[in-house]
This record gives C-alpha cells, structure tokens and sequence, in this order.
C-alpha cells in the first residue's frame, strides 16, 4: 500500500511494498525522482500519461507497468490508485495499492504463446477442424476449413455447425454430436459439406469432445476432404470397365474382321463372274457395300476403345465426316436432329483417320449430353484463313448444338483431364480432354463460342497438308506371281483358303498349312520365297512361326495379317518397324499389293 500527500509532500509505503522494490518511504521522501527512476524506461511514458489524466479527471488510476528493484530485478506490477480531493476540487493526496503481477504476466505469456502455438497447429493441419460450443455454435474454424468450404471465420463463428451440413446430413450429425457428448466412440462419418459459394465437398469427418469445467462439452470435428480421392476412384471404376470393353471388343472385332474378309472377297469372285444377269450384280454390290460398311464400323469401334493404330495419312475431312454419319446417328439418338454439311472442295490435311473421327465423336456425345431432351446437332466442314492467313491455311470443322451452353468459368477448363460439369458419378471427363489431345497432336487448335443460352460450337482446325488427298481405292498393278512360291498360315479355314485362291488365281503356287505343317513343311532344298501367317494363333504366334521357319530358310519373306489391336500384337512381338503388316479386313487388291510390297523390298 501507498499513501502520498501532495500538500505535505509525505510519502508511506507499507512493508509489503518495501519488500516488494527494496525500498523504503524515507527513501522516495528523500529523493523525489526516486520512482520515475524505478519504472522502466519503456513504461514511464505510459505510467506517467496514464496518472496525470486520471488526476485531472479525478478518477480512479490503474495501469500495469515494469519496475526496477532496488537488487536490480524487473518486476511487473498493477498498481490502482484513487485521488482524495479538497473542497476546492484539489488532490490532498492519492492512495492505493501495489500487486506484483510479475508471475501472472509471465504465465499470461506462456499462455498467449500456447495459444498461438495451438493456433497455427490448427491452421497448419491438412484437415478441417471446426470447434463448437455446447449449443453447436461455431467458435473456431482452422484456415483449411475456410479454404475448402469458403466459409472465412466471419460467416462461420457463432453460426450453428449444422449449415455446413445439406439437410439430409444433420440427423446423422446430432446423433453423433450428442454421442461424442455422452462419452461414447462416435465413429468417423463420411457424407457432404456444403461450399459457400454452391456446390459440396465429400468429407470423412469424426467427433472428439473437449472437457470444460462446466458440465457440458465443447467439440472438435475433424474432417478430411476427400472429394478428388472418390473422383479418382469413380473415373479408376469407369476405365476399368472401358478396359474390360475394349478387351471384349478386340476379340469381337478380330472374329469379326476375319468374317468380313470373306464376305467382302467371294463378294467380289461374284461380282466379276461374266454369266451373272443384272438383279443378281446388284444384290452382291449391295453385300459389297454392306460388308464395306461393316468394315468401317468395326474400325470405328477400335477408335473409341482407343487400340486402334496410329497412322499418318492425307486425308478428304469431308469423307471422314460423311462416313460417320451412320455411327453418329445411333450414338446420339433419335431425339437430337443431326445435320451434316459437307463443306466441299477441301484442302487435304495430314493425320489418323481414326482419330479425326474420334474427335467428331467425342465432340457429338458432348453435345448429345448437353441436348438431354433432345435438339439439333450441326458438323459442317469448310476451309478456313486461321490465324490471319491471306489464303486457306486450315481445314475447320464445327460441331454445333442447341444445348444450354458453356459458362465462362467452364471455358478455360473443359479440356483439362477429369474435369466435368457433369453431377457426381456421371462424367468421367476424358471426352473433350482426349479430343482436345488429339488435335493439339494433329498441330491444330480448338476454339469454343457459347453465347449464353444459345448453345456451344466447338470449331476444330487442322493445318492443311501439302499434297493431295490419296483415294483409298488405288490403280490395279500387275500381280503376276511368276510361280514363287508362297506358303499360307492362318487358324481361320476360310481365311486360309481365301488368301490362297487370291494367291493362285494371280500366279503363285500356295501351300495352305496349319502352325505344325508350316514347320514339318520345309528343308533347306524346299524354300518359299514368302510365308503369309496371321499373327495370333493358338498354338504359336506368327513372329514365331516366321522365325524357326526362318532357321531353314533364312531368305523366306514374311507378310504378317492381323485382325487384332497393337496392344494384342504388342505382347506377340509385332511391331518392328521392319515388319510387313496387311490389317483385316482386306479386298483381294490389297492383300496382292501388300505381297508385292515384300516381295520387291
């Protein structure tokens, strides 16, 4: 305790505050800068300001300041005084007392550190932790949380816990909160949260209560966002089934290729017999025409598994987008108008066919999936001046429906991997991503318009080629076979059979054989000049056959047919560069080309 006179200028201090500085009230009487000496520097400032206003106000003084000890230790110390006045409003004197508050201060110290340490814990962490009261209201939100949910601590503290939740969550989240409260093991919850600005987060969340020392409980839910992990595992579902497609539609389409081989072939041994009359020419053209077509839907089916080979062709954009029309059509539905409109006349342009079609399609099923009740779908082709060129540098084509279009925010995205606007479970956003790859590879670019409400076009340029468009159908040459000698291995009887009567009807003597008569066959006296084998065969593969056939006789060519994919062929070892490949299904031309092709190499 401390008593001035400001008249008789007395200074007391009891014991406790002697003890307290190391000083006596003779002292501070003896020298009166004696205090202003003992506060901290950094302090008297605030101490003095802080006395003189409460004297000249009359009001009580309080303030916390440092002292120097008389044995040179700092102390803090609170000190609270009141002004006793005259009649004439005058202090007589101040008393109060002095509290060392140096302990206090230093664990208020270690306590505001803990509580930062514990703050940027919270922040730090790779989860979302949410503190609530008693009443479920939210008293602290980590910044993992604000950033996943968008809630930032003004729109979240004192608001209840449940409006993070969509209704159909909160039951599950009261029983587990009053579960938590009872003393009994919540579990960890998976469900949504809610994002500020629309949309959820799938979390796995779970329950811990925080003991007070009032009977109720505090809360914190932790929760992990694990929104892209159940994304990758639905688009990892997804291509587990596509590859469990495409794998049945190889060996679907390998069958199928042999079949269509034959048909299209004796089609044509028909069409060139001299003694059919008219009606009968026409129904083996319309077979031709048929098994042509088939041909081009199980090439197609190949593309949109993505096994079919790549290759590099000059190529009529018009052709590839007429041709699909048919496909286009069962793809899309009869509820969606599809017009297309060749452009005509147009520059050639380099690349796969299959994947020019590929990007048609994918193109197609993005609007398909925009028009759900239906609509219009416009594929028009035409030469284009990108880029500001003078004269036609590209070849564009335009896919353009009446859907409900594309925002803005989605445009810089839609050909990113995996992304979708699609609801959960239903996009695996690989379509456009997949489109968009083929085309940069092609060296061409896409652009997007999508006035709002109006629908979205997807303009597509490929550079244009420098040469001409190559018809598919090229001039006969001559296949006279001069009687070589060409031995013939396929597992497929009809087949076997039809590439040998192609082979003899053009001059060359065939042996048909199976995988035990190609290799029982030949002596080093007996050499065919080539070996035709079909790659894949149960009991021996093509590349192996070729190679103990080889042994024998070393000069033997080979002319490897394959109905299969690159990745079958792949793990048959086929796909040397120096090795001849004739994809089935083939015409007789083709097949006698391909033969000569080896033979004169």
């Amino acid at each position: 305790m401390c008593n001035a006179n400001y008249l008789a200028k007395n200074f007391y201090t009891s014991p406790q505050s002697e003890a307290m500085t190391g000083y006596s009230s003779e002292a501070f009487l003896e020298d009166a800068a004696l205090w202003d000496r003992l506060v901290h520097e950094d302090d008297l400032g605030r101490m003095t300001q802080a006395w003189d206003q409460a004297r000249a106000a009359g009001t009580p003084f309080r303030c916390e300041y440092r002292v120097i000890t008389r044995d040179e230790r700092e102390i803090w110390v609170r000190d609270e005084a009141t002004f006793v006045l005259d009649e004439a409003g005058n202090p007589l004197y101040a008393q109060g007392v002095m509290l060392d508050v140096t302990e206090q201060r230093r664990n208020a110290e270690l306590l505001d550190k803990e509580r930062e340490f514990v703050s940027v814990l919270l922040d730090a962490a790779d989860c979302m932790i949410v503190v609530v009261d008693s009443c479920d209201g939210i008293v602290r939100f980590n910044e993992t949380a604000e950033r996943l949910t968008g809630y930032g601590p003004p729109h979240a503290i004192g608001k209840s816990f449940f409006t993070l939740l969509p209704a159909q969550e909160i039951p599950a989240a009261v029983e587990e909160m009053a579960a938590a409260r009872s003393g009994t093991s919540a579990g960890r919850h998976e469900g949504l949260w809610l994002m500020r600005g629309g949309g959820v987060r799938r979390v796995v969340w779970s329950i811990t209560a925080l003991p007070h020392a009032e009977s109720d409980a505090h809360l914190v839910v932790t929760g992990i966002d694990i929104t892209a992990q159940r994304s990758l595992e639905t688009q990892l579902g997804h291509a587990q089934k596509m590859e469990a497609v495409a794998r049945l539609t190889e060996g679907l389409t390998h069958d199928f290729n042999n079949t269509l081989s034959v048909i299209q072939n004796y089609s044509s041994f028909l069409a060139a017999n001299p003694s059919l009359d008219e009606a009968a020419r026409e129904d083996v053209a319309e077979i031709e025409k048929s098994a042509r077509n088939s041909a081009g839907l199980a090439r197609q089916l190949l593309v949109f598994s993505r096994r079919e080979r790549v290759k590099n062709e000059i190529l009529d954009v018009d052709d590839i987008v007429v041709g699909l029309e048919r496909l286009l059509r069962g793809v899309i539905g009869e509820d969606i108008d599809l017009i297309i409109r060749p452009g005509g006349n147009l520059l050639p342009v380099a690349g796969d066919p299959g994947h020019v079609e590929q990007v048609i399609a994918n193109l197609a099923v993005n609007a398909r999936d925009a028009m759900p009740h239906g609509g219009r779908l416009v594929i028009e082709t035409a030469n284009d001046r990108a880029n500001g060129s003078d004269s036609p540098s590209h070849v564009r084509i335009t896919v353009a429906d009446s859907g409900a279009g594309i925002g803005a925010e989605d445009k810089g995205k839609i050909f990113e991997a995996l992304y979708t606007t699609k609801p959960d479970g239903e996009g695996t956003g690989l379509g456009l991503a997949v489109a968009g790859r083929l085309v940069d590879d092609a060296g061409g670019h896409v652009e997007i318009e999508s006035p709002p409400g109006l629908g979205a076009s997807f303009h597509v340029y490929f550079p244009v080629a420098g040469q001409e468009a190559v018809p598919h159908n090229q001039p006969s040459h001559s296949h006279q076979g001069g009687g070589r000698r060409v031995v013939v291995v396929e597992d497929e009887p009809a087949v076997r059979r039809l590439v040998a009567r192609i082979l003899t009807e053009n001059g060359f003597q065939v042996i048909e054989a199976d995988q035990e008569t190609a290799l029982g066959h030949y002596s080093g006296s007996d050499t065919p000049d080539l070996v035709v084998t079909d790659v894949v065969m149960p009991e021996i593969s093509g590349r192996t056959l070729v190679e103990r056939i080889r042994k024998v006789c070393p000069d033997a060519r080979a002319l490897y047919m394959s109905g299969y994919t690159d990745e079958v062929m792949a793990r048959h070892g086929i796909l040397d560069a120096d090795d001849f490949l004739l994809e089935k299904p083939f015409s007789a031309e083709e097949l006698l080309n391909a033969v000569r092709q080896v033979l004169e190499e």
